[in-house]
């Protein structure tokens, strides 16, 4: 990976970081459509550098604040998949937040939480 490319991992981060605390300030749609742009930034990151386990905690709270907003059960499911997957990931690459947000993941879809290997 370039240093260009490292750096652009990392403002893509930042951006993911910044649209999910505005995104947790408004309502309605508007806080929906930021939720889903800083989804979009976070998996832009990782696209980069799959590595970043902090980027993958902030894809998974951004995707687990999406399902919790979503009427819809099905989608809602799906969400709390891509959630969960999101932060078993960061876990493995040992980031500190991501088991007390997996542990939340779980808990709002009325799981218990997995074993990790």
């Amino acid at each position: 990976m370039t240093s260009n490319d490292m750096s652009r991992c990392e403002a893509l981060n930042r951006q993911g970081n910044s649209l999910l605390e505005i995104a947790r300030i408004k309502q309605g749609k508007q806080a929906d459509e930021l939720f889903k742009a800083a989804c979009a930034a976070y998996t832009e990151a990782l696209q980069l550098n799959p590595e970043m386990a902090e980027t993958r905690v902030g894809l998974g709270c951004a995707r687990l604040a999406l399902a919790s907003r979503t009427l819809d059960q099905r989608e809602r499911r799906r969400l709390l998949g891509l959630a969960r997957e999101a932060l078993l990931a960061a876990e493995r690459l040992g980031a500190k937040a991501a088991a007390y947000n997996l542990a939340c993941a779980e808990a709002s879809a009325g799981c218990p939480v997995p074993l990790l290997a």
